[in-house]
């Protein structure tokens, strides 16, 4: 099964996502991080996000690319986040080939691989401003692949203000208890 669970900036999309992860049977529950740390704030806010997690199951795995080569079993459930940085990461890498491509069979070969995954993505485009080239190939690439992975999934939420807004699936959360 596949979640994807999608929203803005501290919307409580990591929390929703936490809870799905939890109520999953699995034999094993894997936290796929995917911010790159590039300075001290960034160093801070991992560790923070490793505080939050402790004492909740999860074995955390901190891979910034190139999923394909996570070590991974069929009784997994899986929690990558955040795809927004994956997509940055892959993007601007120096051995970066195609972002799209890399990002895409990254998942497959996960979703092939486990029991469950659950993706979490950000909203990055609707601020309105206007940015360098990059940062808008980067806003259309992290859009396609949300409206790609979004209807792969068979369960699709929205947070806002830390409410879930089911778009696809609700009925299999409900008959799983989720």
């Amino acid at each position: 099964m596949q979640i994807f669970i999608y929203g803005g900036t501290s919307s409580g999309k990591s929390a929703l996502a936490e809870r799905f992860l939890c109520g999953l049977e699995a034999e094993r529950k894997i936290y796929i991080a995917t911010m790159q740390p590039f300075d001290k704030e960034d160093e801070d806010k991992i560790e923070r996000h490793r505080k939050m997690r402790q004492g909740k199951g999860f074995e955390t795995v901190e891979q910034y690319t190139n999923l394909s080569s996570i070590a991974v079993d069929s009784g997994c459930a899986v929690l990558l986040e955040c795809l927004a940085n994956l997509t940055a990461n892959e993007m601007f890498s120096s051995d970066a080939f195609n972002a799209q491509e890399a990002v895409l069979s990254g998942l497959a070969s996960l979703k092939q691989k486990v029991k469950h995954l659950i993706i979490v993505s950000c909203d990055i485009c609707s601020d309105g401003v206007l940015y360098a080239p990059e940062t808008l190939e980067y806003q259309r690439l992290l859009a396609q692949l949300n409206r790609c992975i979004a209807s792969d999934s068979d369960i699709c939420a929205e947070t806002v203000c830390a409410i879930p807004i089911f778009l696809k699936g609700e009925d299999l959360c409900t008959s799983l208890g989720l």
